[in-house]
């Protein structure tokens, strides 16, 4: 037994005694090794020189630079390798016995971290790119600039690689020895080859953290097919997925069981309350003047407060600091310019365009032949226009002044007077129609950021919003109008909302350490609203003075609400990178909306989480609470809605929402991405009309007690996969989606679906260049009906001894229309000349003429006598375009 103990304890002792008497001979970092490594992980790189080696490199993978990736290939000791491995890491190697242990250097760690900063900027035109990338080769410091171009990282001391790219424009690589904080403007140069056309050879970085958002590739804009050749953000938008609108575009953009009134659409920042323009076939955003533009669509950060469904935050150019220039171009449908140049050569510049519709000229005399050819009389007019304008001022390296302004109208007017027979043949019957629609913004605004110290960014803002809509329609019946004892019939609606807003806000971007990113802020809005409706008729007898009404008219004999209210937000949010895999955005938003006499407190917890699972898949999870003090009344029937905003009162509290959502973001190789989406909201203190619509809004009217008050349900799945490199490129998504809602004093207290539940959409868009100077845009889309209320019978009624035909709805929204579908295409041509660059495009809207329904009108039936019949109006066919355009 003794002996066999001493056998045991002298092999034990050999065993220690080898690695000593090898240790003598050869340090496990003398070792040479010669090894080739490409772009790979650095976990990966020790393990391959551990192979190679033969000596047992151990690490803890916890303290291994997230994303680090190496390249080597050469002849090296062992140690020497390491060094070069983690040179601008906080590690180091040890000798331990025979092996090679990572650990942290306490000499690198000591080291204070400096503060990189500055702006990036175009190199032609010294415009601030929003939203440009910067970060390290090994993504272990990455941030994104923020609204206004400014950047701020923090970094280790020493030598150093920082890059900074931007979609459309050539990354640029700035090598630095770092050893204090330093700032250093940024001008990335574009990489397109003509004005319109955009070729990038790698999938844009996903830096943007972790709030739900989609970058929209304004940089196809100009590129894509549209009604009439004219380019246009919410076609854009439209094929996007978890959008959705009206048919062909009408009614601007819903997102994710959202109404149009639940988005808050931001220019520049200030809140704009209609968005489109010929009823939302068109956006307010004159494609001359969108520098960036992203739709958040959940886990909204904690900054944005207002509205319940997503944010659609538009940054408009601020005009070319270098040298002076513009673009001019014509399309059937509008004439559209910009100028653009330095007032003070790179220190300050100023930037105005403008468009206005041509289709008035003509449409006005066309439509009035084509009246007079079904024996009626009368004409359609329709125009708008919009102007924007910027001045920029670059006070000093610390700050900048930027005053904008933008005014934009739209006009509608139809007037139709047709005859008919009555059932009493030696009876004529004149019915004359008007109905007239117009809307508006006027904004002005001024913002004055500066730069505290190198970690705090601040902004202030006052602006002035102004939105005024109207819609009127007159429809008067005369039963023998050349007689003198003419029997006269008539009825009459005024849609109002007018509102004004003087906004201040206050907003400061700090940077706490490597890991904490704060913003904090205020903003305080005191609205002005005056909301109207009223219907008149026959026995309200205003027709004394003559045989036409106008909304003046109406003014004068009854007198609409004014409504003043406040609204104050304040919030902090708080990014914080709490391991290498993961970034927390949390947040919350206070509401305080004051009435006439009651004050609603709300406060909003804000939730979004993002994990990276490697460099190229990271998941999305979010949660978030919102109100918003504004209503907007619809009828859902037809699909042509009479809108009017009316404020939160003491009997109306605000909307309010939850939602829940999550993600799922892959990069597929280098050139493309896959991305898929879920999300479950839901709604209180939603408004409507009263049934049938008949709502009165007047000074004398407690017309606030009678509002229906309802709550709401969305959920959804969207998939989506995104090209964006290269010489084919586009984009193709589905969405499934349902939103109802659920009224107890409508619809007898069954839930029915909204207007805007489109169950399934499949959208396609690509992008074909065939050389530098020809592309191909195709853009096709499919979604399932939206519901419309129809009439399901009709009864006869005796009124005044005139038989009167009244429509017996079985529901809202209680049908389908059919489903949609379209294929657009345009043909673009580039030509550049010295002095400039021009674009010709050729194409079609609606390319194989279907006849998608625009609404549903209820009409007289033309077979069967004194009945009315449900009849679809599709109002979009095929429309080939020609289009020209100019940059110099």
């Amino acid at each position: 037994m003794v002996r066999y103990s001493s056998i045991v304890i002298i092999s034990l002792l050999c065993a220690g005694l080898l690695p000593l008497a090898s240790y003598s001979q050869v340090l496990p970092d003398e070792v040479d090794v010669e090894v080739e490594i490409i772009n790979a992980p650095l976990d990966s790189a020790l393990l391959l020189l551990s192979k190679h080696s033969d000596i047992n490199i151990s690490y803890d993978p916890g303290i291994l630079p997230a994303f680090k990736r190496v390249t080597f290939s050469n002849r090296l000791k062992l140690g020497l390798i390491l060094d070069d491995l983690l040179y601008d890491t906080p590690l180091a190697y040890r000798i331990v016995g025979n092996q090679l242990v990572i650990v942290k250097d306490p000499r690198k760690s000591s080291q204070k971290d400096i503060v990189m900063s500055g702006y990036i900027r175009d190199a032609q035109t010294g415009e601030a790119l929003v939203y440009a990338n910067v970060f390290t080769d090994d993504f272990s410091v990455s941030d994104v600039s923020n609204e206004f171009g400014y950047y701020r990282v923090t970094i280790s001391p020493g030598d150093q690689i920082l890059n900074f790219s931007y979609v459309g424009y050539n990354r640029q690589v700035i090598g630095l020895s770092a050893e204090g904080d330093t700032s250093i403007d940024v001008a990335l140069a574009p990489d397109n080859l003509l004005n319109e056309i955009v070729v990038i050879e790698e999938v844009p970085e996903k830096l943007r953290q972790a709030e739900e958002y989609d970058e929209l590739p304004t940089e196809n804009m100009q590129s894509m097919s549209n009604l009439a050749g004219e380019p246009d953000l919410f076609r854009m938008i439209h094929m996007r997925g978890g959008v959705s609108s009206g048919a062909d575009g009408f009614g601007g953009i819903n997102v994710r069981g959202g109404s149009q009134d639940q988005n808050l659409v931001l220019m520049d920042g200030v809140p704009i309350y209609n968005s489109g323009h010929a009823l939302g076939l068109f956006s307010v955003f004159n494609p001359s003047m969108v520098k960036s533009a992203q739709l958040l669509k959940g886990s909204f950060p904690a900054r944005y407060g207002g509205r319940l469904s997503s944010v659609l935050d538009v940054r408009t150019k601020d005009g070319n600091l270098s040298k002076w220039g513009g673009d001019f171009s014509v399309s059937p449908l509008l004439v559209r310019g910009m100028i653009e140049g330095p007032l003070k050569q790179g220190r300050s510049s100023m930037i105005v365009s403008g468009r206005r519709t041509i289709v008035d000229p003509w449409l006005k005399p066309l439509s009035k032949y084509q009246l007079e050819l079904n024996d009626e009389d009368g004409f359609i007019n329709f125009f708008f226009y919009d102007v924007n304008a910027k001045l920029n001022f670059e006070l000093g390296e610390k700050d900048h002044l930027y005053i904008s302004a933008y005014t934009g109208r739209d006009d509608f007017n139809n007037e139709v007077t047709s005859f008919i027979s009555s059932n009493n043949l030696s009876d004529e019957v004149e019915e004359f129609n008007v109905n007239e629609w117009s809307w508006g913004n006027d904004i002005l605004t001024s913002r004055w950021t500066h730069i505290f110290g190198k970690n705090l960014f601040s902004q202030v803002a006052l602006s002035y919003s102004k939105f005024q809509f109207e819609n009127f329609e007159f429809n008067r019946t005369r039963i023998n109008p050349l007689s003198p004892n003419q029997i006269i019939g008539y009825g009459t609606r005024l849609f109002v909302s007018d509102i004004q807003d003087y906004i201040a806000s206050v907003d400061f971007d700090y940077h706490l350490s490597k890991k904490i990113h704060l913003r904090w802020g205020v903003n305080h809005i005191q609205h002005e609203l005056k909301p109207g409706v009223n219907f008149s008729s026959t026995r309200d007898d205003l027709l004394e003075a003559g045989d036409v009404i106008t909304p003046e008219d109406i003014k004068s004999f009854f007198q609409f609400p004014v409504v003043s209210g406040s609204e104050t937000r304040y919030y902090v949010e708080n990014e914080w990178h709490f391991s290498k895999f993961s970034v927390l955005n949390a947040g919350v938003h206070f509401s305080s909306i004051g009435t006439d006499q009651t004050t609603y407190n709300r406060l909003q917890p804000r939730i979004g989480l993002k994990f990276h699972l490697n460099p190229k898949l990271h998941v999305k999870l979010g949660y978030t609470e919102m109100d918003q003090y504004l209503h907007l009344l619809s009828t859902s029937g037809a699909g042509l809605p009479n809108d009017v905003w009316i404020p939160s009162t003491d009997r109306i509290p605000p909307q309010r929402s939850k939602q829940m959502s999550g993600s799922i973001h892959a990069v597929l190789g280098s050139i493309a991405s896959v991305t898929l989406s879920a999300y479950k909201k839901d709604y209180e203190n939603l408004r409507a009309l009263s049934s049938g619509g008949l709502f009165f809004i007047l000074e004398d009217e407690p017309w606030d007690e009678d509002v229906p008050v309802g709550i709401g349900e969305a959920y959804g799945f969207e998939a989506q996969v995104e090209k964006r490199v290269g010489k084919f490129k586009g984009w193709i998504n589905y969405t499934y989606a349902k939103t109802t809602r659920l009224f107890e004093s409508l619809n007898e207290g069954i839930a029915f679906p909204h207007r805007n539940d489109r169950r399934h959409a499949l959208k396609l868009s690509s992008f074909i260049q065939f050389n530098a100077n020809v592309e191909l845009n195709l853009s096709w889309t499919y979604s399932s009906g939206n519901p419309v209320t129809v009439p399901q019978d009709f009864t006869s009624v005796v009124i005044d001894n005139s038989l009167e035909l009244i429509p017996l709805y079985g529901g809202i929204n209680n049908q389908l229309l059919p489903n949609y579908h379209k294929l657009d295409f345009a043909l673009n041509i580039y030509t550049k000349y010295a002095w400039g660059r021009q674009k010709l495009s050729l194409g079609a809207y609606n390319s194989y003429n279907r006849q998608n329904p625009f609404y549903v009108d209820i009409v007289r039936d033309t077979e069967i006598p004194n009945r009315l019949a449900a009849d679809q109006v599709s109002i979009l066919p095929l429309v080939p375009f020609v289009s020209i355009g100019i940059s110099f």
